[in-house]
């Protein structure tokens, strides 16, 4: 973890924990972009110290950062060389055009949408790994729903546990697709109907326990 590079668009609430929780891991920060532009050090950015400097809306302030980190324009942070790529602000942040500049071998998909269409067909065709958005930022959507039907303490290790879990399982199924061939936004759509139809199926079998208990009364 510690040679892996990463850059990333956007260091609020996705961008910078998806920071945060990387450095942890001893991955480095290359480069970071916030509306005023891209922050870049390729021996890896201090990244609690751009957390504790940024604003409510997540602009990291630049007055006080060391002489080395470079200040580069807003859309340096995906081709300042890097492994992963995190867009992780706005739709539509990469398109064609811009796809044909990318070096990562990955891109986590932060935001909605933030690859265009062609962009992500282009860049899946020369080999990058691509993890779709309604996978990469669905950890609220897991928490909220174990939450909810109790499969989870509203403790913060514990839920960051599961999460993390949930996440591994359905990204080794989406790479595993990727292997065979089928095209990552395609396997976590398969996935999601399958839990839709799973939880239609278990409603049902509900529904009918509850009839038949009803009867015997």
């Amino acid at each position: 973890a510690d040679h892996a590079r990463v850059a990333l668009q956007g260091f609020g609430s996705v961008g910078g924990a998806a920071a945060r929780y990387l450095a942890q891991a001893g991955v480095r920060v290359v480069a970071v972009a916030d509306i005023e532009g891209t922050i870049a050090r390729r021996d890896g950015l201090d990244v609690q110290r751009l957390i504790s400097t940024r604003s409510p809306h997540g602009a990291i302030e630049r007055a006080n950062l060391p002489a080395d980190y470079v200040h580069l324009g807003p859309d340096a942070w995906f081709t300042e060389p890097s492994d992963v790529l995190i867009p992780a602000a706005i739709p539509d942040t990469i398109d064609y055009f811009k796809s044909q500049l990318v070096r990562a071998s990955i891109i986590v998909e932060g935001a909605n949408m933030p690859l265009t269409e062609k962009a992500e067909q282009a860049l899946a065709r020369r080999g990058v790994v691509i993890i779709p958005d309604f996978l990469a930022n669905s950890a609220f959507a897991y928490i909220f729903g174990a939450l909810l039907l109790g499969d989870v303490s509203a403790d913060a290790t514990a839920i960051l546990e599961l999460v993390a879990a949930r996440l591994r399982d359905r990204t080794r199924r989406v790479m595993d697709a990727i292997e065979k061939g089928v095209p990552p936004r395609e396997q976590v759509i398969a996935m999601a109907r399958e839990n839709l139809a799973r939880e239609r199926t278990e409603e049902k079998e509900k529904e009918g326990k509850g009839s038949a208990s009803v009867a015997q009364q």
